[in-house]
């Protein structure tokens, strides 16, 4: 793996600067489960890496009338055990418990598994299939 810059913002309005600052030499961590093999059998090689988990505006889980709104970086095991979930979107925690194995579920991020765009996405066929927006 090659040397990077490692920047961890904890704000929102930090993590956009750095990413128009270093525009497409950046990739953005989550849960890092894709990412991290990825950069280990070199597949990508970042230059600078803006660790995400500390920004708290982009993770929870909430509820609105009927709405329900999961942050990007909420970790599916989250999802899974959000009490709102269970009451009222059971469907969603059923099949957020299906993705991957326990360990992988307490580090992968909803948004991480959309925006990863693998063809093991998990999560979009379960979000898809609600209407999720």
């Amino acid at each position: 793996m090659k040397s990077f810059d490692y920047y961890a913002p904890q704000k929102l309005s930090e993590a956009t600067s750095l990413l128009r600052k270093h525009g497409k030499k950046a990739s953005c961590l989550a849960g890092g489960t894709d990412l991290l093999l990825r950069m280990e059998h070199r597949a990508v090689s970042p230059g600078v890496l803006i660790d995400l988990k500390k920004v708290r505006e982009l993770r929870g889980i909430k509820t609105k009338g009927k709405d329900l709104t999961i942050g990007a970086l909420t970790p599916m095991d989250e999802i899974v055990n959000s009490r709102p979930v269970q009451k009222h979107y059971g469907i969603i925690g059923k099949a957020a418990s299906l993705v991957g194995s326990l360990q992988t579920r307490n580090r992968a991020t909803v948004g991480g598994n959309l925006c990863n765009a693998s063809p093991a996405a998990d999560a979009l066929p379960f979000l898809y299939a609600v209407d999720a927006r």
